[in-house]
């Protein structure tokens, strides 16, 4: 099991594995992606969940439905994005574009739920420190990145 606070990549462990981390998480904080689907099956009414968007297009709130009806649980939805950046060669949002949130309103929302104690809230990026991440996201998937102009 992940300790307290640890990231968990649910993809490196097998599916009885993830079954069983799923039901003994009492927080779950996660994009809007296949995860929360475990969480929702396995998972019980006690756990605190919460769900970030990552893109535009309002799946943490459908994700928030399926809790409430599922198990019963309120999600705290968090959409702090500020910039879809797709790739260069699509014109919208898509399961392989990034949303870029603003930490500070992530940081006040996982606050407010009881999900983080921390005093500090969280910056937003710098211009080098996004340009340093689109240029390793180029790299790594082999194609640039644009900002998605609405």
């Amino acid at each position: 099991m992940p300790k307290p606070g640890a990231s968990y990549h649910p993809q490196k462990d097998s599916f009885e594995k993830q079954m069983a981390t799923y039901k003994a998480a009492r927080y779950v904080i996660s994009v809007d992606g296949s995860p929360l689907h475990m969480t929702d099956l396995v998972g019980d009414s006690g756990q605190k969940v919460a769900c970030i968007a990552r893109s535009a297009g309002d799946l943490d709130e459908i994700f928030a439905r399926q809790f409430k009806a599922f198990k019963n649980v309120d999600v705290v939805t968090i959409s702090a994005l500020v910039q879809d950046w797709i790739p260069e060669n699509d014109n919208r949002p898509s399961r392989v574009s990034f949303g870029e949130v603003d930490f500070g309103v992530l940081y006040d929302k996982l606050k407010a739920g009881g999900f983080i104690t921390g005093t500090e809230r969280w910056a937003p990026f710098d211009d080098d420190s996004r340009t340093d991440l689109l240029s390793e996201l180029a790299t790594n998937q082999k194609v640039g990145f644009k900002e998605y102009a609405k």
